[in-house]
């Protein structure tokens, strides 16, 4: 079981013990009394990296009246609106969110009651009035991008979230486009070591017929955490989210600046986001780690500063298209000084 999890969770020589230990820990955190330990777990990382396969370990090994599945759009409801499957999650003890969408989000207030915080969670059936209970469960989300209200580190909502980086990605080099992710990957500053062949059979492989191994690393979570007085200890290389956390708004403070140092609008001229993207990183060097602020997100902040600029920038459109013969998205009518 430790190798499985070394491989789809981890995959460092650095503090692997501790890793292991905070993992097992974290796991068995959603079995735990609500009032000893109110955690949000929250798998974050972008592609194929591992999100699927304990989602699935989670429903193989606990089943379906333990673990229940919900969507996100659960969590952005207000009181009083239809919310049959945050009503049938009720009994679980836990419950999983699955690929938050880039742009969506979750209330705070939900987020707060899922994690004990409110004391009762509000939930409205169909053709029911609406109820209150108290959260047993306890809440692991695998997510490509977090939420808002975790990204913004507000105290309230940070303090309940264990969040987990997942750095490995998993690719078919087998195939053309997995050829060209592993190559994306390696541009990106992916280290070597952390792109690794995908095994489209693992689950069957691993999984199955290995319940029991699973379940008793889960229960060694549990002994750990009673037997350490109720406390976790966070490994210092997971500590290092709260140090990208700073990187992410550095970098959107810095596409303010690229975008007002580099950035001009030129009717007619086309430029790939991907050219402005590997420019971005010279142009800020090592003040950003780009393994968490991926072409995407600059992307998506470059959008937002354009339109907040306005002006002559609103002619700027993002389009999907080919630029000098590379097929990818562009933006036209701007240009970049050299």
């Amino acid at each position: 079981m430790k190798s499985h999890i070394t491989v789809y969770l981890i995959k460092s020589t650095l503090d692997l013990s501790a890793k292991t230990t905070y993992l097992k820990i974290i796991m068995l955190a959603q079995h735990l009394h609500r009032d000893k330990l109110q955690l949000a777990v929250v798998f974050k990382g972008r592609g194929s990296n591992g999100k699927t396969v304990i989602g699935r370990v989670l429903e193989r090994v606990l089943g379906s009246e333990i673990r229940k599945a919900l969507p996100c759009a659960s969590l952005g409801k207000p009181d009083g609106v239809n919310n049959d499957p945050l009503f049938n999650a009720r009994k679980a003890r836990i419950v999983t969110v699955s690929e938050i969408d880039r742009g969506s989000d979750i209330k705070e207030k939900r987020f707060k009651e899922i994690t004990g915080e409110e004391g009762e969670v509000f939930a409205k059936t169909m053709y029911g009035k609406e109820i209150s209970f108290a959260p047993i469960f306890k809440t692991t989300f695998f997510v490509n991008d977090l939420p808002a209200i975790m990204e913004n580190g507000s105290f309230a909502v940070g303090r309940r979230c264990a969040i987990v980086p997942m750095r490995v990605s998993f690719v078919n080099r087998n195939t053309e486009a997995g050829r060209q992710e592993a190559e994306a990957l390696r541009e990106m500053g992916q280290p070597e070591a952390l792109v690794v062949d995908l095994d489209p059979g693992y689950f069957d492989k691993h999984v199955v017929g290995n319940e029991a191994a699973f379940l008793r690393f889960f229960v060694q979570g549990a002994q750990m955490f009673y037997s350490s007085t109720s406390k976790i200890t966070v490994p210092e290389s997971l500590n290092e989210h709260a140090k990208a956390s700073r990187s992410t708004n550095e970098a959107r403070e810095g596409v303010e600046a690229f975008v007002g140092e580099k950035l001009f609008v030129s009717r007619g001229s086309r430029v790939l986001t991907k050219t402005l993207y590997d420019k971005f990183k010279g142009f800020m060097g090592d003040d950003v780690d780009f393994l968490t602020f991926s072409v995407e997100d600059f992307g998506s902040e470059l959008t937002k500063c354009l339109k907040a600029r306005g002006g002559e920038f609103f002619t700027v459109r993002k389009k999907q298209g080919s630029v000098k013969g590379v097929k990818a998205r562009f933006w036209e009518n701007l240009d970049m000084a050299s």
